[in-house]
Order: structure tokens, then C-alpha cells, then sequence
């Protein structure tokens, strides 16, 4: 898709988008659209029906071949007297555009006939506001602003029937907080009119779970349609119920045949290749320039072994669009064939394109660490060190940041201080088995934490034990499968504490998990 095209971007809003959006990513060109009719227009185009009337009637009933000429004259004057009056006083009221560019760090604004262009550095602050529309049935507006030389120019809005006046913030905020970041000025946030401090806008926005239930309120809005099915599967599949997800995507498909994602969706999922191959294919006869198409179709030859092939149809996806998604997805194959220098300067080209991103500097972080346990240099190691610590600066103390950093400690045996990042992704979540199963590991590791590291495990099972058991087939081995690994973890602590009977117990425990998951 070239990157200024014009599509509806829902994930921006559940609820009435007024502007069209062609990418919020932020390092790329974004287009923001609010074409609207206005009630000046809708009075010159009736006007012009009895023009057009009059144009025929001159054709029908005309006296004379003068008097048709010098009425069709006439009728043309006046149509040319509607496009130049009715038509921009239309677009100077109602109509606006804003182009941001990130490759020459300027925002394009056009409201109407007023246009305005600026670079990133005279932004002074981003601004985001919820208004009331309306007294007898309330509607609140909620909008995106950016402040230039002390004028309020509107980027982005929303209208929502909510009776919660804050509810659009937690929609925008996220974006505006992005935006805010990228051009190094303050954030402010005002419902009806009051400013919210910096600690009432903590834990605000939405959760993985609120944008799943987004997609099961779109499909409501579109009952019966493909767009319906197809949100509901991409709710059922974020929530992890695959074959829930399958039969969505299915009923998307028969809806509507031409639609690429779904195919691919279904491919994805399924746990036969062949049914994965069959997507690809199908998806590329739909739409050859199928970003998502070529990406699957790339990773599909390369795990039949043509390598070759595979990077040309991953070449390809990122000549077509060179974005941090696309060069991600070319970087994770490199990285897979330990082809780590072509890994790296694919994550540095997402670096590059979106350098407030912290996954970027963890997914490069996580390559350069691979390729140091292959080449054992110390300059690979701190380079990883250095990018995940830029991870954790860019993204907040984010568990998952801080673990695989300490994993990156590890390869190094530098137990101390891999169990202190350990101990602060702990710290971070609380409730992640996986925290407390790794830092478990790195006392194990460590060769005189078995005390410790017994604790660990036993926090990794009873948070494993406590998660309901998933009906789909293949998450359900993968589930069984992880409680028996933190079972065996544990038997090997207590075997190193000196009590055999309760690691025999263990790895009882372990087996009967596995015969359960090859059942």
C-alpha cells in the first residue's frame, strides 16, 4: 500500500472516526483527512438541478439555434459560478488536511483555503481536549491539537455517545503521547474544560483487552458483514481461541472473497502448512502487492529450505514498503539462518525509521546478542547491553526489556547482575510466571542460589497452575508443556537441596502434564 494512501484506520477509535488516517506509525508520512459537505454546498447543488433542467429543456425546446447557443452560454457561466463560489466557501468551512512528514520534519496544514507549513522544532506543546456537543443527548468530541506560535491547530478527532467525558482521552492519549515524545514537547490533557494532572493520567489508556472488545464492538456496528466476522476473529485470536479465530476469518472470506487478511489469518493459524501455503498463494492472485502476503510467503520458502527465493519475496515486501514492519520481518528471517550481519542493518534500518520505538532496540539488542554467543566478542555484548538499556529508557521499566537483558547476562556469566535485572522485572509484574521462572534459572545457573531458586519455581507453578486451561488444541500442549518444564526446574532445586522425595514427586508431576498434552 504506497504510504499516502487513504484508508479508515479503526484501531485509532471504536467509535465515529471524522477524519480519514493513512498511517499513524510514527517515522512515516502521515495523511490526515476531514473531507466533509457543508449545508452551502447541499443549497448549490439543488440550485443546479433546475440549471441542468433548463440546460436540456434549451436542447428540446429551443426557438431558435441562436437562442440555444446563448442559453447553453448561459448555463455554463452559471455552472462555472457554482464550482468557483459555492464549492470553496464549502471546503473554507468544513474541509481539512494535515501532512506530516517525518523524512524533512514538517507538518503541511490546509483548513480550507488557509494554509500553513511548519517544521517539527516551532511545536510548542500537543494538547488533547474532550468537548461537549450538544445538551438534551450528550456527545463528546474528543481532539488531538498541536500548539504553533500560540495558535490551536486540530490534527486528529473523534465523536463519541458515551456518557463518560474521558473515555475519548483514553483513546487519543496513547497517540498523542507518541507524538509528544517524537517532537520533545509537553503532553496536556483537558475534559470540559479541566486540565488533568500528571498523576490522574496514570494507568490511562487501553488495555490488549479493551482494543479486543473494540473489535467485537465494530463488529456489532457491521453485523453480517465481513468486516463483522473479520473483527471478530482478530478478537478471538488476540484472546488466543484459535479455532474461535478460524471460523470468523472463514465466515470473512465467504462474506467477502476479495479480502487478503483473512486468507492469510487462516493460513496462519492453521496447523496444517499445507492449508498455510494455500493462503499465500491465494492472498498473492487477490493482490500481488500484498505486503502481508509476500512477508508470509518469504517466511514459507524459506522453512522449505529455498533460501533464495525466500529473501526475494521479503526483498520485495520492503522495496514495495520499506517500513519498520517490513524490515523487521526480513531481520527475524536473517537472524533465524544467524545471518546476523544482514539482521543487523535490517533492525537499524527500523531504528532509523522509527527511533522512539523501544522494541526496535530490543529486537536489534536481542540480534546482537545471539551473534555474540557465536562470536564470543565483548564489543557484541556491550552493543546488545547498550540497546536494551536504550530499550528500557525508551519504554519505561518494562518487564520483558529488563529479562531479556538479564538473559543477555547470562551468556556472559554475569549471574549477579542478570539476577538483579531479574529481580526488577519481578518487581515490574508481579504476576509473570516467566520473571520468576528465569530468575529461578539464573540462581540455578549461579551454582549456589538452589534455596532461592526453589522459591522461584514454586511461584512459576502456582501462577502456571492457577490459569484456566484453554480448549484449542495446540495452546493447550504449549501450556501443559511450560507447567511441566517449571515441574522439572524445580526437582533439579530440591535435588540440589538435598530432599529427593519431593523432587521425585516433581518430576512425577512433570510426566503426567506431558502424557496430558500428547493425549
Amino acid at each position: 500500500m504506497p504510504e499516502h494512501q487513504m484508508i479508515d484506520v479503526p484501531e485509532v477509535d471504536f467509535m465515529s472516526v471524522t477524519e480519514n488516517v493513512s498511517d499513524w506509525r510514527i517515522g512515516k508520512r502521515v495523511v490526515i483527512q476531514r473531507p466533509k459537505l457543508s449545508i452551502a454546498l447541499g443549497c448549490g447543488m439543488l440550485l443546479a438541478v433546475p440549471l441542468i433542467g433548463l440546460v436540456i429543456a434549451g436542447f428540446v425546446m429551443g426557438y431558435s439555434e441562436n437562442f440555444y447557443q446563448a442559453f447553453f452560454i448561459a448555463a455554463l457561466i452559471g455552472a462555472g459560478l457554482f464550482a468557483l463560489v459555492v464549492i470553496p466557501f464549502s471546503r473554507s468551512n468544513r474541509s481539512r488536511e494535515t501532512v506530516i512528514d517525518w523524512s524533512d520534519e514538517t507538518i503541511r496544514y490546509r483548513h480550507g483555503l488557509r494554509k500553513q507549513t511548519f517544521p517539527f522544532a516551532e511545536i510548542q506543546r500537543i494538547c488533547v481536549q474532550t468537548k461537549q456537543i450538544g445538551n438534551e443527548t450528550p456527545t463528546y468530541d474528543g481532539i488531538v491539537e498541536i500548539e504553533v506560535a500560540g495558535n490551536q491547530l486540530p490534527l486528529f478527532e473523534i465523536l463519541s455517545s458515551t456518557e463518560d467525558p474521558s473515555q475519548p482521552v483514553d483513546i487519543l492519549l496513547d497517540v498523542a503521547r507518541r507524538l509528544a515524545d517524537a517532537w520533545s514537547v509537553p503532553c496536556e490533557v483537558y475534559v470540559l474544560g479541566k486540565r488533568l494532572e500528571e498523576q490522574e493520567l496514570e494507568g490511562r489508556g487501553r488495555s490488549p483487552e479493551e482494543i479486543a472488545q473494540k473489535y467485537m464492538t465494530l463488529g456489532s456496528l457491521a453485523s453480517g458483514s465481513a468486516m463483522s466476522a473479520d473483527y471478530r476473529g482478530q478478537s478471538d485470536e488476540a484472546a488466543e481461541h484459535r479455532e474461535e479465530a478460524i471460523f470468523y476469518y472463514m465466515q470473512a472470506n465467504k462474506l467477502d472473497p476479495t479480502l487478503t487478511e483473512p486468507l492469510l489469518a487462516i493460513g496462519r493459524l492453521s496447523p496444517d502448512e499445507a492449508h498455510r501455503e494455500m493462503a499465500v498463494q491465494a492472498a498473492l492472485q487477490l493482490n500481488p502487492d500484498s505486503i502481508p502476503a509476500l512477508i508470509e510467503q518469504g517466511r514459507s520458502l524459506l522453512m522449505e529450505g529455498l533460501e533464495e527465493e525466500g529473501f526475494a519475496a521479503l526483498s520485495q515486501a520492503v522495496e514495495k514498503e520499506p517500513s519498520v514492519t517490513t524490515y523487521h520481518a526480513r531481520g527475524h528471517s536473517y537472524l533465524l539462518l544467524e545471518r546476523y550481519r544482514e539482521a543487523h542493518a535490517d533492525f537499524s534500518k527500523a531504528i532509523e525509521l522509527d527511533p522512539q520505538d523501544a522494541d526496535n532496540y530490543s529486537e536489534r539488542g536481542e540480534c546482537l546478542a545471539d551473534w555474540y554467543k557465536d562470536a564470543r566478542d565483548d564489543d557484541l555484548l556491550n552493543q546488545a547491553l547498550a540497546d536494551f538499556d536504550r530499550a528500557i529508557e525508551q519504554g519505561g521499566e518494562n518487564s520483558t526489556y529488563r529479562i531479556e537483558r538479564a538473559r543477555v547476562l547470562l551468556t556472559a556469566d554475569r549471574f549477579d547482575e542478570a539476577i538483579a535485572d531479574f529481580s526488577r522485572g519481578v518487581a515490574v509484574d508481579p504476576d509473570s510466571f516467566y520473571s520468576y521462572s528465569q530468575r529461578g534459572q539464573a540462581y540455578l545457573d549461579a551454582g549456589h542460589y538452589a534455596q532461592e531458586a526453589e522459591r522461584d519455581f514454586t511461584k512459576s507453578v502456582e501462577l502456571l497452575e492457577e490459569q484456566p486451561r484453554t480448549t484449542d488444541a495446540i495452546m493447550r500442549r504449549t501450556q501443559l508443556m511450560g507447567i511441566a518444564f517449571a515441574y522439572r526446574s524445580r526437582a533439579e532445586a530440591r535435588r540440589q537441596l538435598g530432599r529427593p522425595q519431593q523432587a521425585d514427586d516433581d518430576i512425577q508431576r512433570a510426566i503426567e502434564l506431558e502424557v496430558e498434552a500428547d493425549e
